[in-house]
């Protein structure tokens, strides 16, 4: 359980500003008691406990009244502190600050609270962590550490003293305390986000029941079409085994093919050229025909001695063709006076004609 250490008032109600003027109340185990005359700041302390630990303020003490007038120091404005030091459930030391500002208005005192830090100390690696009330919200920390709740602070532990008849209060407004203190409208709330959360789910399994039989139909459709797959691909396997063995059976086959397709082109090929040979023979035939006609004297020497007239015959024709070309290189200067012999020819012809 959670445990009171120190308490440290400065500037609160008639505790001065001062740092000579703050006060540490050091609380002792099991209990401690406070006793002083009217006006020594006994409620103050509980006053001061119930803001450290809260951060409300108590009853009454709107206008400044919970911090110490700035007019009876003669200051503008005050600052006042609140300091508790405790340790928390578990044992680790807490130390919780507080600060308010007070300030003197020309009509009337403005009092706002400017800082709030809690650090916590470790209690087994001595390690610190500081929050301030820029980070996150004291109160509800306050509330983890010392393990009970806002309600049972402000009307059992630290309550004031201006409220501490609450229990004789009237029906509703005791209802209601009591329902703060035990909690009774968060489990409400709980137990009726219970309820809508139980109703969800129950929708949502009464979808997920649709949605199963659903999926259980359409996974027996699946497990048929797998089954169906599998003995596809068996057939599959054995048609492509079977076809395997066709192919090898059918290779000697597509060879044999292959060479009688080559046997065929080559009988193709010579039947084309037998039928071009005998073409051509006929036209040799209708030629020799054509030129045993044409000659008049037929020759019956053999063929070396045909050969050997038809080589004199050739060199006869070159020497004439030689001859011929050393005529023509004689008489081409006697040509060119062709032109006027004729001329002088044919005057004298017509002069005979005359």
């Amino acid at each position: 359980m959670s445990r009171l250490e120190k308490l440290l008032i400065r500037g609160i109600r008639s505790f001065g500003p001062s740092e000579n003027d703050q006060v540490i109340v050091e609380f002792y185990a099991p209990l401690t008691l406070i006793a002083g005359q009217n006006g020594a700041g006994k409620t103050t302390i509980i006053e001061c406990l119930r803001y450290v630990t809260t951060g409300d303020l108590p009853p009454n003490s709107k206008g400044g009244a919970f911090v110490c007038d700035p007019k009876l120091v003669g200051k503008v404005e005050v600052k006042a502190c609140v300091k508790l030091k405790f340790k928390d459930v578990i044992g680790n030391e807490v130390v919780c600050h507080r600060i308010i500002q007070s300030t003197q208005k020309p009509k009337k005192i403005e009092q706002m609270q400017i800082d709030g830090s809690m650090e916590k100390t470790d209690k087994n690696t001595g390690e610190k962590r500081k929050l301030t009330s820029k980070c996150a919200e004291i109160y509800y920390e306050m509330v983890d550490h010392l393990g009970v709740s806002k309600a049972i602070i402000n009307n059992v532990i630290f309550c004031h003293q201006e409220d501490s008849n609450w229990p004789l209060s009237e029906g509703k407004a005791l209802k209601t305390k009591f329902d703060e203190i035990f909690a009774s409208t968060r489990y409400s709330k709980a137990l009726e986000t219970i309820k809508k959360f139980q109703s969800d789910q129950k929708s949502k399994c009464n979808e997920y029941n649709a949605e199963l039989k659903y999926l259980k139909e359409e996974k027996l459709k699946a497990d048929e079409l797998q089954s169906r797959l599998k003995e596809t691909q068996r057939k599959f396997d054995a048609s492509k085994d079977e076809a395997t063995r066709i192919s090898n059976e059918l290779k000697p086959v597509e060879e044999r093919i292959e060479e009688l397709n080559n046997m065929y082109d080559e009988v193709t090929g010579m039947e084309r050229k037998l039928a071009e040979l005998e073409s051509s023979r006929k036209e040799l035939e209708k030629q020799q025909e054509t030129l045993q006609s044409k000659i008049q004297h037929q020759f019956t020497g053999s063929y070396d001695e045909l050969q050997s007239m038809y080589d004199r015959h050739h060199h006869q024709l070159e020497r004439d063709h030689r001859n011929l070309k050393e005529m023509k290189l004689v008489l081409k200067p006697k040509s060119l006076n062709y032109p006027k012999n004729m001329v002088d020819l044919k005057l004298r012809v017509s002069k005979t004609n005359n």
